[in-house]
């Protein structure tokens, strides 16, 4: 009896088993070639620096030393968004710029410290640093470079496993909402060393709260504001003379470019001339002392204690260091038209041994700067080994201006980073766009706007991701199930092929006339899987109980299920559409008490079609059968080739059913289709000739998705089909 059972078992297809063998095979055979590739690929400097020539070491100079008159002023401002040390942004500016132009997929990227990334580690000094009194636990400095170390080590194992293609799934609709809350979070910090108003506490209360304290406490405001507003001033008019006047005089551009360096400058200048004679007075807050040169390299703080605070917020960090990275390689690849090597694994690579490697080096978590990226672009670079020629810069500002950054006004600092920080702020622009495209976009963008500035970035990144999480797969298991209507006007009808071209049926948004003499057309906005499988069943049936008569037998309440009230509502919707006809004669035909013959579906929008799905479908014409009292046929169009197989594999396998080879269609003899021999699937190459073969009923084999009842196998089995029998 056991053997028995066994041998009625569907028959088990080995073919992709054999398929995967091969390739595990291959992959046996030729592994120290593919590891050997593998090794080669981390090192993308070695694959081009042959060619390296002297164009190319033109361009890279001119762009480094733009980009290293940029980074030195940068790396002191983030370092202070950061309420770190100044010169800890120098040592971060160092080691990006070094580290990067050796594992680099992208010309234009510049890595060292960035805004977000520097407020995001003061928001974790504040929250995960201090105890239930606030006092620091662990000095910030030692917290923020064992916090690199620690992003480094998860970015590290993320692009070594080449899973860098995880950083699609984050919309660009939450990078720029976060983006945003971030830039005005920033600005709204740097307001009071902007004014000269001391005792307010940026970092560890809402950002909310201390707009709220600098309103209060303006009347503070000091002889700071003077540099500060001005300096201010001065960045926005060259920021505005470059953007309009920029293309007509190069020198506009230029100078538009190196505004940060020379504001500092002039402002350097003139405190020297105020504070010189009398350090210890200085009428306005500044940097102060900076320690020349480099720390010497030595292993972080790698204690239980400290790891314990650090490791989760470490992954707060990496996603939003590996989210600038990425985006900006893509983005200035995509301008330059070198998308085809940008790799996102590789780049996180890089930044991974940047924070690595940065953590022996007194440096806290980098990613790449869109500011810089971007001026590095405009100033020609040809290859990453601009940044190690940038790198230079910073070494002299180390070791020959850290005298000089003593008299650097902090209010000047904070003009620097606000006039920096506002490009990141999105324009009215990018809210249209979001509200014209999609609703759902819109909300997600002005949800991790707000959330960042109320909550910070570690919550508004979390939430807002798992916002948009939570709506994707909402769309995915209430896909949109279109009843299609015959159009009026072929010229003008919505296109329902997946090949552009017109058709004969449109989409009835008011689902006012679904019904075509007997035949309900659908069409499926995603793909059937097992997430949406139950709910495009029961969408199917409401369709079909809403607009069609009820022709099932008649049944007692004692013979049906406690909550079927099929009948109830059949026969109100009668007396509805008797009414109408009452009302007027002229009704329209496809609004009649018309009985469910069979079903058109319009499979152009389904990439996948899976057990789960097939299984609700067969369930589904089951019910419909028992609604119409009679069979209901399927009727497939626009079907994939692999959907098809897979199909067939089910029916030969699972179900014990036989294919017939292909046969053509009674009524459009150029249209080939499939056919199982009892008739439950048929697929036609468009949804003209499955229509046409369901009103007229020409072709006597229809689909069914469940085991057919008697009367239908024995009137089968007496009008058998031609061709001979096809395995699968």
């Amino acid at each position: 009896m056991v053997f028995t059972a066994f041998q009625s078992l569907p028959k088990f297809d080995a073919s992709e088993v054999r398929y995967y063998g091969r390739k595990s095979k291959n992959v046996a055979k030729n592994f120290p070639q593919l590891a050997k590739d593998y090794v080669v690929s981390i090192f993308p400097l070695f694959q081009w620096i042959r060619r390296y020539n002297l164009t190319w070491f033109t361009g890279d100079i001119i762009a480094a030393v733009t980009v290293g008159l940029l980074i030195l002023p940068q790396a002191l401002a983030q370092a202070k968004i950061a309420t770190l040390p100044p010169e800890y942004g120098l040592y971060t500016g160092f080691v990006g710029l070094v580290v990067y132009s050796f594992f680099a997929t992208s010309k234009d990227a510049t890595l060292g410290p960035t805004a977000v990334l520097s407020l995001l580690t003061s928001q974790l000094l504040a929250s995960a640093n201090t105890d239930a009194n606030g006092a620091d636990i662990f000095p910030k400095t030692t917290f923020a470079i064992s916090l690199a170390f620690m992003t480094g080590v998860y970015q590290l194992i993320i692009g070594f496993l080449r899973i860098g293609f995880l950083a699609n799934y984050i919309p660009s609709t939450v990078i720029q909402g976060f983006t945003t809350g971030a830039a005005v979070t920033i600005v709204i910090q740097q307001v009071p060393s902007l004014l000269g108003i001391s005792g307010i506490e940026t970092n560890k209360q809402p950002i909310y709260l201390a707009f709220r304290d600098i309103l209060v406490n303006l009347y503070k405001t000091k002889v700071d504001a003077a540099l500060g507003l001005t300096s201010l001033l001065i960045l926005i008019v060259f920021k505005v003379l470059k953007a309009n006047f920029g293309k007509r005089y190069r020198w506009l551009y230029w100078l538009g470019l190196a505004s940060n360096g020379i504001v500092l400058v002039v402002y350097l200048l003139i405190s020297f001339a105020i504070v010189k004679s009398n350090k210890d007075k200085a009428p306005f807050a500044i940097v102060g002392n900076i320690p020349p040169g480099f720390k010497q390299p030595q292993q972080p703080y790698l204690g239980t204690d400290l790891l314990s605070r650090v490791w989760i917020p470490a992954f707060t960090s990496t996603l939003i260091s590996i989210i600038e990275q990425v985006g900006i390689a893509k983005a200035f690849g995509k301008k330059f038209g070198y998308t085809r090597n940008i790799n996102a694994s590789q780049e996180i690579i890089a930044v991974g041994l940047t924070n690595f490697v940065g953590s022996f080096l007194s440096a806290y978590p980098a990613t790449g700067s869109f500011s810089r990226s971007a001026v590095k672009a405009a100033s020609g670079v040809r290859t990453p080994i601009a940044g190690l020629f940038c790198s230079v810069i910073v070494v002299i500002g180390l070791y020959g201006l850290t005298g000089a950054f003593y008299y650097i006004p902090s209010s000047v600092l904070a003009a620097i980073i606000i006039s920096a920080i506002s490009e990141l702020i999105s324009t009215y622009s990018t809210f249209v766009e979001f509200w014209n495209v999609a609703f759902a976009d819109f909300f997600v963008f002005i949800f991790a706007i707000i959330v960042t500035i109320f909550g910070g970035i570690e919550t508004g990144i979390y939430t807002s991701v798992g916002l948009s999480a939570f709506i994707v797969l909402l769309r995915l298991s209430r896909p949109r199930v279109f009843a299609l209507t015959k159009s009026k006007e072929t010229s003008g009808a919505i296109s329902t092929t997946s090949f552009g071209a017109n058709s004969e049926f449109v989409i009835d948004e008011d689902e006012e006339n679904v019904l075509n003499e007997g035949v309900l057309v659908v069409r499926f906005s995603e793909s059937i899987e097992y997430p949406n499988s139950t709910y495009v069943g029961a969408r199917l049936l409401q369709l079909t109980t809403e607009h069609t008569k009820y022709g099932g037998k008649p049944r007692k309440p004692a013979d049906r299920l406690w909550f079927d009230d099929t009948e109830e509502k059949a026969a109100s919707r009668a007396e509805t559409v008797k009414a109408e006809k009452d009302e007027s004669s002229k009704l329209d035909e496809t609004k009649s008490d018309n009985i469910l013959t069979a079903v058109v579906f319009d499979f152009s929008a389904v990439n996948v079609f899976d057990q789960a799905g097939f299984s609700i479908f067969r369930e589904t014409r089951d019910e419909l059968s028992r609604y119409a009292g009679r069979p209901v046929y399927f009727y497939f169009a626009h079907v994939k080739s692999h959907i098809k197989r897979n199909i067939i594999r089910l029916l030969s396998t699972l179900y014990n059913e036989d294919i017939l080879p292909l046969i053509q269609s009674s009524i459009h003899d150029q249209s080939l289709l499939y056919q199982s021999n009892e008739r439950q699937y048929v697929f036609f190459n468009s949804i003209e000739d499955a229509f046409a073969e369901a009103k007229l009923g020409a072709l006597k084999v229809a689909s069914s998705l469940v085991e057919n009842t008697e009367d239908t196998l024995a009137q089968i089995e007496s009008e058998p089909l031609k061709g001979e029998k096809l395995s699968a």
